[in-house]
């Protein structure tokens, strides 16, 4: 193994050390009823993608469904945060600024430590996981995933083991004696191993398959290489991986037409001032364009 590999293992190593040192726990039930469900996101240099998001989670789902979306902002520096600083400021979204890495599976430690903290005023009952480059499609969505995650006492529910849309039981998941996400190419491997080796209940769902949730993938990897950011480890990775994979959607590329049609319309001038005031806006996707999307 070279030099180069085994000082990216220790940074690993102790990255995830700090990362189970430093997180918010979940607090022990109160007397008040948990019901809410709270989404996390981690955004580093998606702008557009982050703005899809979140126009598809408050025009999409039925208003009120989602308690609170948390955007962790992983050190960007495109116009995201100008975009995420006008919909923190309207309450639609809450940011939280990651100083410490750029890296997913500790964005997304940030966000859950920050709900955790927040839980005994809010009464989040599930935290729902999802990529910046993800879309929801269905308005039934959350209702659903939500029905099976009751029904099946899971600690997890996701499709394919992906954290691109991944619902959590945070009662049982996040505590000292679960890992948390990981700086790792699949931050949620250890998650998945303690949880089975406690007997814990990963539940499928077909958030992708029955097109729930539109995952263009490698969205990030598309800025990495666009901007030639050869010093990032994943650059040689990116230039060969960038193609959006709608992970395995046949009709990923027609979803995605449709519905940059409809944000489109919507939003107008791709500007934080317009997009604060489309998610703003009540009303789900027209019929005529929807067409077979439920």
């Amino acid at each position: 193994m070279g030099s180069e590999r085994l000082a990216e293992l220790l940074r690993q190593r102790i990255s995830n050390r700090y990362e189970e040192m430093r997180r918010t726990v979940w607090p022990s039930a109160g007397g008040t009823p948990n019901e809410g469900t709270a989404v996390v996101t981690v955004n580093h240099n998606t702008c557009q993608l982050i703005s899809f998001l979140v126009f598809s989670l408050c025009r999409v789902l039925p208003p009120g469904q989602v308690r609170e979306i948390v955007v962790v902002d992983n050190k960007s520096t495109d116009d995201s945060l100008a975009f995420l600083r006008a919909l923190h400021d309207a309450g639609v979204v809450s940011l939280v600024r990651s100083r410490v890495s750029p890296y997913h599976g500790p964005g997304l430690n940030r966000g859950l430590s920050f709900v955790a903290r927040r839980q005994r005023r809010d009464h989040i009952r599930f935290v729902w996981v999802l990529d910046s480059d993800a879309i929801v499609l269905r308005h039934d969505t959350l209702t659903h995933a939500q029905e099976v995650m009751g029904h099946s006492a899971a600690a997890l529910l996701g499709q394919d083991g992906h954290v691109a849309s991944l619902m959590i039981d945070p009662a049982q998941v996040w505590q000292r004696s679960v890992p948390p996400f990981r700086r790792h190419g699949e931050p949620a491997n250890a998650m998945r191993r303690s949880l089975r080796d406690r007997r814990a209940i990963l539940a499928d769902f077909p958030f992708f398959e029955s097109e729930y949730v539109l995952h263009l993938g490698t969205g990030t990897l598309q800025q990495v290489a666009a901007r030639g950011e050869r010093r990032n480890p994943l650059f040689a990775w990116a230039l060969e991986n960038r193609t959006h994979h709608y992970h395995g959607s046949p009709r990923g590329a027609e979803r995605l037409a449709v519905f940059r049609q409809w944000f489109d319309a919507e939003v107008g001038s791709f500007t934080p001032e317009n997009l604060v005031s489309s998610c703003l806006r009540v009303g789900g996707m027209p019929p005529e364009l929807a067409g077979d999307i439920r």
